[in-house]
């Protein structure tokens, strides 16, 4: 398996930790001596990337749900998410992956299998780009309710368990 930081050829310890070729891998450095390998370029390119596609493929990796998802919904491109439960170490309920997701009601695209994406491709060019750009704000305006929403409902949550007489 490859590190999930420095990409270079790992494995799992019995800890749980990644190891290269025997020796601690960057992952697992504090903070303080960690380096990004984000740049300044890379991440316009990125963002740039994001705001002219109307879709985002978000595979699984470790786990189902990832930044991926919020960044391109942040920036109208809708995420094309596989629904299914990983072995990863997120929550592993009945209602989950994605959870909040769908009890929000996100305007997102869930396949069970890739193998679904060529239909979808066929649909997404059958849109006007007046559709697309429909979809694009609405998707927006829903991701910022949401955080709303969220923020909202922790500061209740914060204000019941410790404010409250």
């Amino acid at each position: 398996m490859r590190c999930v930081v420095c990409w270079a050829w790992c494995k799992i310890c019995s800890k749980d930790r990644v190891v290269l070729d025997g020796e601690q891998c960057l992952f697992n450095y504090s903070l303080s001596r960690w380096l990004p390998l984000e740049t300044e370029d890379s991440l316009k390119y990125y963002m740039d990337s994001l705001l002219q596609s109307d879709l985002t493929l978000c595979p699984v990796g470790r786990n189902t749900e990832c930044y991926r998802i919020y960044e391109a919904m942040s920036l109208g491109s809708v995420p094309v998410v596989e629904d299914l439960r990983t072995d990863g170490n997120c929550d592993v309920s009945a209602a989950a992956p994605l959870r909040l997701l769908k009890q929000y009601g996100a305007p997102i695209t869930y396949m069970k299998s890739w193998y679904e994406l060529s239909e979808l491709l066929k649909k997404e060019a059958e849109l006007t780009l007046e559709e697309k750009i429909e979809r694009r704000a609405a998707l927006v305006n829903w991701y910022r309710s949401f955080k709303r929403n969220l923020s909202n409902h922790f500061i209740n949550v914060i204000k019941q368990k410790f404010f409250t007489t």
